[in-house]
């Protein structure tokens, strides 16, 4: 596995002109924008760059190559998972470095801000992190390029329409349920709805590697 830590690294090293396109682009949004958008912004793209090794990965038959190597298809899975995970935190620690000194060259009201939802913000990131991965990666190493993009619109577009589905169906559930839902999560405290957020992006991630698992356990790479 050290040896695809080490393919992996390599490939978005040599993105590195891109990487600090997206820092500088990732400065200004923090300048312009509130909520500590620049972390969010900064960890899902680095995070982006790490899933993009696998297209480079399936380049030229390139799966065929790596499989001849002491490196399993469960081997290669779990890396791609943890090289993310690795990936998501630097995004994170790097949305928080260009954050803080856009936020000094505003008011003082802006930084006091920037610290009071920057917990917030890290979390938000782990959560849309895992989403994007859990449903990025078995849909990646199943198709192609090309048919994953084509995938990729399919999930969106029904995620969009169950969400649709439940906004519309809100005045239909029991009278006083939205109430009670509500007032259970605000008898939350900050570190219990922090920890349920990412216990469940971990069980999404875990979830997610078992489907990839099996996935890439069932193809043939000629």
């Amino acid at each position: 596995m050290k040896g695809l830590f080490v393919k992996d690294l390599i490939i978005v090293k040599n993105q590195s002109k891109s990487l600090l396109a997206f820092l500088a682009l990732g400065f200004f949004m923090s300048m312009s924008m509130k909520d500590n958008a620049g972390i969010v912004y900064m960890a899902m793209i680095i995070s982006m760059f790490s899933l993009s090794t696998i297209g480079y990965d399936e380049f030229d038959n390139g799966f065929r190559f790596l499989f001849t190597l002491p490196a399993s298809k469960k081997a290669y899975v779990r890396e791609k998972y943890l090289f993310f995970i690795l990936c998501l935190v630097i995004g994170i620690v790097a949305g928080c470095l260009i954050g803080f000194p856009a936020e000094l060259l505003k008011d003082t009201g802006s930084v006091q801000n920037y610290l009071d939802t920057l917990g917030e913000s890290i979390i938000g990131s782990v959560c849309v992190g895992a989403i994007y991965a859990g449903l990025l990666i078995p849909i990646r190493v199943k198709y192609d390029a090309e048919k994953a993009k084509l995938v990729n619109f399919a999930v969106l577009g029904g995620i969009a329409a169950v969400c649709y589905f439940l906004f519309k169906m809100k005045d239909k559930l029991p009278e006083g349920f939205a109430a009670k839902v509500i007032e259970f999560l605000e008898g939350l405290s900050d570190v219990q709805i922090a920890s349920i957020l990412i216990a469940g992006s971990i069980v999404i991630l875990l979830v997610s590697e078992v489907i990839a698992e099996r996935i890439i356990a069932k193809k043939e790479y000629s």
